[in-house]
Parts: C-alpha cells; sequence; structure tokens
C-alpha cells in the first residue's frame, strides 16, 4: 500500500502523510497500478478500509474508523468538487420529519465508520462519511 501511495504521490505533486497501522496487499485486475490516480487511490483505500483526508497540501491516511475525529469542514451539502471516496462532514436541516427518530432508522444504512448524529434544537442531523 504505501508503494503504491508514493507512486500516487509522485505522479500528482501531492505530500501524503501515512499513519503506521495503513498496510494492505492490494491486488487489481484490469488496473495498472503504475497509473492510479488521486481518485482511485481514494476509492482503494476505501476498499481497504482506509481514509484519505487533505489538508493544508498534506494528505493524511488513516484507518476509517479514525476518519470521523478528522477536522473536515462541515457544510450543508455534499461539496460538487468532492470525489465519492472522500470524506465529508454535512449538515442536514430536516424538514417533514424529526431528525432525532430519524437516526435509528437512518443508521443501519450506513457503513460502520461512519458517523450520524442529530441535533433536536435545529432538528438537524450531522452526517460524517465518504461524498458518495
Amino acid at each position: 500500500m504505501t508503494d503504491l501511495i508514493a507512486k500516487v504521490a509522485k505522479r500528482t505533486g501531492k505530500q501524503f502523510i501515512v499513519d503506521p497501522r495503513v498496510r494492505a496487499i492490494v491486488s487489481s485486475t484490469g488496473i495498472d497500478l503504475e497509473k492510479v490516480d488521486y481518485g482511485r487511490l481514494l476509492a482503494i483505500l476505501t476498499i481497504h478500509q482506509f481514509a484519505a483526508y487533505e489538508s493544508n497540501g498534506v494528505v493524511k491516511v488513516l484507518p476509517d474508523a479514525s476518519a470521523r475525529q478528522l477536522p473536515i469542514p462541515v457544510t450543508t451539502g455534499v461539496p460538487t468538487k468532492a470525489l465519492e471516496d472522500e470524506y465529508v462532514t454535512v449538515m442536514f436541516q430536516a424538514k417533514n420529519m424529526c431528525a432525532a427518530q430519524a437516526v435509528p432508522v437512518l443508521r443501519p444504512l450506513m457503513p460502520q465508520a461512519a458517523h450520524l448524529a442529530a441535533f433536536p434544537q435545529a432538528n438537524t442531523l450531522l452526517i460524517s462519511d465518504h461524498a458518495a
């Protein structure tokens, strides 16, 4: 995994800080690992239960269970420029339902590493997960 990240770093010019727990054997069928771009790297990391977050020109790669604790800016909608496998934190204003009552219904539909919480005073849902 670290070899693949190093190749993408060289090709894209991005700087990476990789958590020591990020270890995996990447097997690919039909994908030339020499031509993997940043978007495909994010997809490969997601498959192996890792996440990447870019901040101040540095991409931090860590297990996805820790991703919800990253300082990801909170937005009110999924950013249009966000890649499918990029982590985002979004606040949704609930309409026609109680946000707190929606949490137990929506939570089973989300990945284990994702975060979902309600802010009852504002009837708002806070979701931290991949943009897709």
